[in-house]
């Protein structure tokens, strides 16, 4: 793994919903009527965080990401959606946010294996 000498990996953030609080603040989010989901202009800071039923990791994963959104103000709505409909909402970027995962091997090209696996869902 030449390519990988030297790596020290992601640069990883600890989770910190007051700084996450105080970011969004600095943004101009606000809870201004008290309802707990943070508001800017009137308009709701608000996402849907979308990942395919029935694979349950990534349900779990979604629904968790969820329970943080929320506890920093966010009104994340957790959508579990059938695998094709994720990936047509995918490649037509019509989402705000996905739970998904993918296997890939050492190689830092995946050019090929991802044109390869997806280019019957984007053709």
């Amino acid at each position: 793994m030449l390519w990988h000498r030297g790596h020290t990996g992601p640069r990883l953030y600890d989770y910190d919903s007051g700084r996450a609080r105080r970011l969004l603040a600095e943004a101009g989010w606000a809870d201004s009527d008290g309802d707990g989901i943070l508001d800017r202009e009137g308009e709701p800071l608000q996402l849907s965080l979308t990942t395919n039923a029935g694979n349950r990791t990534r349900e779990a994963i979604a629904i968790l990401a969820g329970q943080y959104y929320r506890a920093i103000g966010v009104a994340a709505q957790v959508e579990l959606v059938e695998w094709g409909n994720l990936l047509g909402r995918m490649f037509s970027h019509r989402f705000d946010a996905v739970a998904l995962n993918r296997s890939l091997d050492l190689d830092p090209d995946q050019r090929c294996e991802l044109a390869l696996d997806f280019s019957r869902f984007c053709c």
